[in-house]
């Protein structure tokens, strides 16, 4: 028996308020006066009614605020790197439009510096405040950023999801799928509010099922994660060396099971890299330090901010049951959960623009036939991403500018495909600046056979036949299409000669083809005079037979013509 393991990790923001009053301007830069884009707009109310608007500006430096109602307000700019500009407050009238053109100062790598008074942040050293305070000035900046870049669907992508079972010791993946989207970007993932965790907790189970929740984007902003966590300033080491970070971790006051980790950021420029996290109070088993995750951050040439890549791992229980004592009064039975493996789930996204705050990597591969030949002209991609290429004649093909990452290569061919599978896949782990090289041999007849016919190999010397049937008038393949396949007689001559039949044994299968038109008979004698026809409504076989034979241990495709039986 397994425990099950649910997982809810999302980014969301709601609607921006719309109303008649608005504020509008241009951010320009002191230095040159060049517009800048994707600065953080913010209108906050300057009395004690709670309202805050945001927005992005655009590529010409421009942004636009409608507030919902008439009153006193101030605005807010805020540029990754570059001191907080806050304006005096202003008055807005029903109706009214106000100008406030903002200028910023250029980006001159160094920490600004905030107002410590502005931030009620529980620190663990009295020391760091003002470091930790003007950190999570440019972390919040992002997050906000990232927050509207989905609600105002500022950007189109690529989007891959992946679930894969781990070695809990190892991380060797064990296996894995994925599946993509194309389109404008929505939330990545799904969560609770930061309200429900701070009630619930991070992890908990009921029943037989045990829920797991990451901090997104909003759940990091909330009043109730900054509330129950204590803050400390981070310097980066090793292979995080050139960042800069804030830890967190819960309030000792803290009893339900929370999160710990750190938001790095750039050591130089302070933009948002990725967030990592780890669970509190879990049991004692195997791959428990590797139960988390990460959510990286990437930025669009737009201004937009973007969750560029995510995974989170958490446990998968067996529950092994042990005989029963049949020396008891009563027989019991007593059960004790294993670690079974890690899985993980993940994504990334793949947009044009989107800036790689890493060394990219690349991969270099080559394809060979079954027989160890190079293999040209084959297709070559990485799963659920645009990415895709070609073999050249010497089989050879090469994948560059690529983030950190583990992908699977897939590699396919017009004469694979028709006899049902790929010609090879593999999943291939790339690092940061470095070049993965692989090699894909192409799968054997067997390997073809064992896929098209649900993992049976056919008896020694038999065959197997696809059939691609396709409409007559309209070339299109006929799917859904009841087909019959007749055999009597064995080859003795050709297949033009029916009078060289040699009468040996009889046999007929009766199908239906697949979704593609493609019909798949198994296990069937070689040489044998097959006759294959589509079945009318009454059950009899159409009148526009085809003849196929296949050969010993051969899997043959073949094309037939023909019409849907009226």
């Amino acid at each position: 028996m397994l425990r099950r393991t649910l997982v809810f990790l999302a980014i969301a923001i709601g609607p921006a308020s719309v109303g008649a009053q608005v504020v509008r301007g241009t951010i320009t830069e002191r230095a040159s006066s060049a517009p800048i884009v994707g600065a953080l707009v913010t209108l906050e109310s300057a009395t004690s009614t709670p309202v805050s608007l945001s927005v992005l500006s655009n590529a010409q430096g421009e942004y636009a605020l409608r507030a919902p109602a008439t009153g006193r307000y101030r605005v807010t700019a805020k540029r990754i790197g570059v001191q907080r500009f806050v304006s005096e407050p202003f008055d807005l009238d029903a109706g009214e439009t106000h100008r406030l053109d903002i200028v910023l100062e250029a980006v001159v790598h160094r920490l600004p510096e905030v107002r410590v008074m502005d931030t009620d942040l529980c620190v663990l050293n009295e020391a760091d405040r003002g470091r930790i305070a003007s950190l999570w000035d440019e972390a919040r900046t992002v997050l906000t950023a990232a927050q509207i870049s989905l609600r105002d669907r500022l950007f189109e992508g690529h989007l891959t999801r992946y679930s894969r079972g781990l070695h809990p010791r190892t991380l060797r993946v064990l296996e894995e799928s994925w599946a993509e989207k194309k389109g404008v970007m929505e939330k990545p993932f799904v969560s609770l509010s930061g309200d429900s965790l701070a009630l619930l907790g991070y992890r908990r189970t009921i029943g037989e099922f045990e829920y797991y929740y990451a901090p997104d984007a909003e759940v990091l902003l909330s009043k109730p994660f900054q509330r129950d966590h204590c803050y400390s300033a981070v310097e980066g080491s090793r292979d995080r060396r050139a960042l800069v970070g804030i830890g967190f971790e819960p309030r000792s006051t803290r009893k339900l099971p929370d999160v710990r980790g750190t938001i790095w950021m750039d050591g130089q420029t302070f933009e948002l890299r990725f967030v990592e996290f780890r669970y509190t109070l879990l049991s004692a088993f195997e791959g428990a330090d590797r139960v988390g995750g990460e959510v990286h951050f990437g930025k669009l040439t737009n201004g937009a901010w973007v969750v560029s890549r995510w995974f989170m791992r958490f446990p998968q229980f067996a529950r092994p049951v042990s005989p029963v004592d049949a020396y008891s009064v009563t027989p019991t039975v007593i059960i004790r959960p294993t670690m079974h493996r890690l899985v993980e789930e993940g994504g990334m996204v793949f947009t044009s623009g989107l800036k790689l705050y890493v060394r990219p990597a690349s991969i270099a591969g080559v394809v060979q036939d079954s027989a160890g030949r190079p293999f040209s002209g084959t297709s070559i991609r990485l799963g659920g991403t645009p990415y895709v290429t070609q073999s050249g004649t010497d089989g050879a093909f090469r994948f560059d500018s690529l983030p950190a990452g583990r992908f699977t290569v897939i590699v396919e061919h017009p004469g694979y495909t028709q006899a049902g599978g790929l010609v090879a896949t593999e999943a291939v782990d790339v690092t940061e600046g470095a070049t993965s090289s692989i090699t894909l041999k192409a799968a054997k007849t067997d390997d073809l056979v064992e896929r098209v016919c649900d993992g049976k190999l056919p008896k020694k010397d038999n065959g197997t036949l696809r059939v691609i049937v396709v409409d007559s008038v309209t070339s299109r393949p006929l799917p859904s299409l009841r087909v019959w396949l007749r055999w009597a007689g064995r080859f003795v001559g050709t297949m033009q000669r029916p009078s060289s039949l040699m009468a040996s044994e009889k046999g007929g299968l009766e199908t239906l083809t697949d979704a593609g038109g493609v019909a798949t008979f198994c296990d069937l004698p070689a040489d044998m005079h097959l006759v294959f026809s589509a079945v009318k409504p009454d059950g009899k076989p159409a009148p526009d037979s085809s003849f196929l034979r296949v050969a010993k241990n051969e899997l043959r495709v073949s094309t037939v013509i023909t019409r849907r039986p009226q």
